[in-house]
């Protein structure tokens, strides 16, 4: 008999318990500023990457600066 593995992983949870998944939308405050991003990766925090000219470059041509925040301080934005 395999062992099994029932634990909720973090991506579980940000999409249960908040409602987050990767791709969506995102607003948050980072040291007082309001900003703008798209999940990248979430964890027991989330990357969000904020377009920023000075950023890194990917390969879809824009420039992005990485933002590491707690999931539960991020707001949906609903699709433009």
């Amino acid at each position: 008999m395999g062992a099994t593995d029932d634990l909720v992983t973090p991506r579980e949870r940000a999409v249960v318990k908040h409602g987050i998944r990767v791709g969506d939308l995102v607003e948050f405050e980072f040291d007082g500023v309001p900003r703008v991003g798209r999940v990248n990766r979430t964890h027991h925090r989330a990357t969000a990457l904020v377009e920023d000219d000075d950023g890194i470059g990917y390969t879809d041509g824009k420039r992005y600066k990485n933002f590491y925040v707690p999931v539960r301080t991020l707001q949906v934005m609903p699709c433009p």
